[in-house]
């Protein structure tokens, strides 16, 4: 399909950078890594890809490169440049989500600094995104001469490629930084519920119904939004406890 369709490359890619590296850390225990880590040089390399700064510039270059014309015309023209193109995504898409993800604590960022990472990681992705989208012309002459299927021309192809990378994409990781958020939202939850209610019957003078009026849909969508949030973060969380027994029961032996 990607060899037909530039859409259907672009989800390929998308499943590449965006799905399959969290699932693959979330299968990666933490015990598995230590003693590979505790080693001097491979310790030392972890630390500097969890850079947040490094993990996050190695995956927004090796996007935007590979979607410049030339190098993407390239990897069309190429099945082993494909192919390690592919590689390269998967390699840098798992860096890139490693500091907020990483099974190891001390690689791991806390989840206000993961929320901000996030949020600036995603933004070169949607640069890209929005230059495909908006181009009047078909980038990448491949699919001038592909077979049309769906009706689609090069150029209708492209725009919904790069649609597929801008929305979908960027709702992705503002659904990761949700995740990231569950904590933060416990706190709005409790103001809304509590604090609100005492600063508009104390301080502007609201009477009980129109205070009611006022907290019950935000404490509705906070209820809500900590119920959904609450059964991701809660396998995160007992990921950790099980890690944080273990690693207590090696020392104590």
């Amino acid at each position: 399909a990607d060899s037909y369709l530039f859409s259907a490359h672009m989800v390929q890619h998308l499943l590449l950078t965006l799905l399959l590296p969290p699932l693959l850390i979330a299968g990666t225990p933490g015990w598995l890594l230590q003693p590979l880590l505790r080693r001097p040089g491979v310790g030392r390399i972890a630390r500097v890809l969890s850079n947040p700064v490094v993990a996050a510039a190695l995956y927004s270059v090796t996007i935007a490169v590979w979607h410049l014309p030339p190098f993407y015309d390239l990897m069309m023209r190429s099945h082993d440049v494909h192919i390690m193109t592919h590689l390269m995504f998967m390699v840098t898409a798992t860096i890139m989500w490693w500091p907020v993800m990483s099974p190891v604590p001390e690689l791991r960022l806390s989840p206000g600094l993961g929320m901000l990472y996030l949020f600036l990681a995603g933004i070169p992705m949607q640069l890209v995104a929005a230059m495909i989208t908006m181009s009047d012309e078909v980038l990448y002459p491949w699919y001038t001469s592909a077979p049309r299927t769906f009706g689609l021309s090069p150029l209708d192809d492209q725009l919904l490629g790069g649609l597929l990378m801008w929305v979908p994409g960027n709702l992705w990781m503002f659904l990761a930084i949700g995740v990231l958020f569950g904590g933060v939202l416990g706190i709005c939850l409790y103001a809304t519920v509590f604090v609100l209610p005492v600063y508009l019957q104390n301080l502007q003078h609201f009477t009980a119904e129109q205070t009611g009026f006022v907290i019950l849909p935000g404490a509705l969508a906070s209820a809500f939004t900590m119920a959904v949030m609450g059964r991701f973060t809660g396998k995160f969380d007992a990921r950790l406890s099980i890690e944080r027994s273990e690693n207590g029961a090696r020392e104590r032996v």
